[in-house]
């Protein structure tokens, strides 16, 4: 961490007359913990847990989640706390725990949070919730939570919070928020008839850029509403190349993948990628899946765009996917090799103009992609238009009057078929 090595973490798990003994030290004795869970029904809190938090940068924890935050000037903080906790594993809802906060500093930028009460705790004794009650505030900025009844008969936690936006930083350093808020609320409950979770999570004005992508994020609000494992997108929407982005439908959260059943509308979307190149479009479609790979379809209208960087650029280029495919299942990324597939219809109505050293061409037509996402495959038609297309051939300069480029064999066995007819006066 910091680049700096840290001493060795260790876990040590024995089994011994049906219980199994563990204990641990992790990340240089930020975490450290010794438990005992016991395998027989009848015997009461035969089970105990005890662990101790003791953080003293929060900056070591933010840099396992990306190692950027590590020289962050903006994020300080430290904490130290205990849990204790005895219970059997078959009967939870008995459980006796006691967590224990005993100090705590947080601040980002120029807000500086504070809990409620030090030393705070938590107490549940035999599941009856006997002190649950903490918050933590920050300016505008506030994350609470509140317990209260019965863990074997009527329960209800509530969690709620609102931070800045810019606290999404810490996941990348290529995140970079200029405004915006997110506000949610979890709440676990128990009505005497079954066991219940709901989630409310709203983000509001966010604007923002990522360094891997060109052009700015804009005005993204959404609202995302969630119930056990079955999540709703009821609203999604952001600006983006002076278009719209709209998203909605449904999650649910399946282990390893969640099932996807989403629909998208993109209106007049100016994209840039690499350093000079953009295509306006709009189109909808659908992400959907329950596997890998997921599929995303969709039908565009492109209404012009440029491509003037080198068509090498758009060789060779790491994907995300290859980045993040490493935590992933082996078995199952295996069996599908990529994470998205994609199927895509592209009806070109004005000019796609593609310009180099070389050459000035402009094309209209119909195109479909489709396969894997980072290297699709193509069939379809780009047909040249003529008199304003030109190339430059040992310095003299054709001017075309017809052509075409033919993806006819989508698996590549055969290039795409080529056709130009130009004319030009040659010099002696």
């Amino acid at each position: 961490l910091k680049n700096e090595k840290i001493e060795d973490s260790y876990l040590k798990i024995r089994s011994k007359d049906k219980r199994l003994i563990a204990n641990g030290d992790l990340f240089g004795g930020m975490f450290s913990f010794k438990s005992e869970i016991g395998f027989q029904k009848d015997i009461e809190n035969n089970s105990f847990f005890e662990g101790v938090i003791n953080i003293g940068d929060i900056k070591d924890v933010l840099s396992i989640i990306s190692v950027h935050n590590s020289k962050s000037e903006d994020v300080e903080g430290n904490f130290f706390g205990q849990v204790n906790s005895k219970f059997n594993i078959f009967k939870l809802n008995k459980m006796t725990t006691n967590v224990k906060i005993e100090s705590l500093r947080l601040s980002k930028g120029d807000v500086d949070f504070s809990l409620n009460k030090l030393p705070s705790s938590i107490v549940v004794e035999k599941g009856l919730i006997r002190k649950w009650n903490l918050s933590l505030k920050g300016g505008d900025n506030y994350i609470r939570t509140v317990g209260k009844g019965d863990l074997n008969k009527i329960f209800k936690i509530e969690n709620f919070f609102k931070l800045g936006a810019d606290w999404t930083e810490i996941l990348s350093s290529d995140i970079k928020m200029d405004s915006g808020t997110i506000e949610g609320r979890y709440v676990l409950f128990n009505d005497g008839k079954q066991i219940r979770a709901d989630l409310d999570l709203k983000g509001n004005d966010i604007n923002f850029n990522i360094e891997t992508i060109p052009g700015n994020f804009e005005n993204l609000n959404f609202i995302i509403l969630g119930e056990n494992k079955d999540f709703l997108i009821q609203q999604f929407y952001l600006r983006y190349g002076k278009g719209d982005i709209k998203l909605e439908g449904n999650v649910k959260g399946n282990l390893p993948f969640p099932l996807l059943d989403l629909r998208y509308d993109i209106s007049n979307s100016n994209v840039y990628f690499l350093e000079n190149s953009n295509m306006v479009f709009s189109g909808k479609g659908k992400i959907k899946g329950q596997d890998l790979p997921y599929i995303i379809d969709g039908d565009f209208l492109v209404f012009g765009g440029k491509i003037l960087d080198s068509l090498s650029k758009f060789e060779g280029k790491e994907s995300k996917e290859a980045q993040y495919s490493q935590y992933l299942p082996k078995f199952k990324f295996k069996k599908a090799s990529n994470l998205v597939d994609v199927r895509a219809n592209f009806d070109i109505i004005n000019p796609l103009i593609i310009k180099n050293n070389f050459s000035n061409l402009s094309f209209d037509g119909r195109i479909l992609a489709f396969g894997n996402m980072n290297e699709p495959l193509f069939r379809g038609k780009l047909n040249l238009i003529p008199r304003v297309s030109r190339f430059i051939f040992k310095g003299n300069e054709f001017i075309l009057t017809d052509g075409f480029v033919s993806f006819n064999d989508e698996f590549r066995r055969k290039p795409p078929e080529l056709k130009f007819t130009g004319e030009s006066v040659v010099g002696e």
